[in-house]
């Protein structure tokens, strides 16, 4: 699977450990064993949250950031909306539409 998705073992298995402890995915080892997605309607905007809470399109637009210009910044208002746009699709998306 991480040849496939062309991504390093290791974090392949951080991520299906995370999306395992919230019953997401379940895993079986062994020769006939594997993976298996048990919340079929999980949204792609749920595992983005699930596996880093603290997402943002930008640092100005996390909880713990304060920027002295948030308030007369236009650019800061336009990563706002789009974040915000882009949660609203994700929000729809399920998993098991990108399968």
């Amino acid at each position: 699977m991480s040849k496939k998705l062309r991504i390093p073992r290791i974090f392949l298995a951080k991520i299906v450990n995370a999306l395992a402890r919230h019953k997401i995915v379940e895993t079986q080892r062994g020769k006939s064993g594997g993976l298996r997605l048990l919340k079929k309607d999980v949204t792609v905007s749920e595992i983005i949250r699930l596996l880093d809470p603290k997402f943002s399109l930008n640092k100005c637009l996390g909880k713990s950031y304060t920027c002295f210009m948030e308030k007369s910044c236009p650019l800061h208002k336009l990563l706002k909306l789009i974040e915000k746009e882009l949660f609203q699709k994700l929000d729809s998306t399920a998993i098991t539409q990108l399968v």
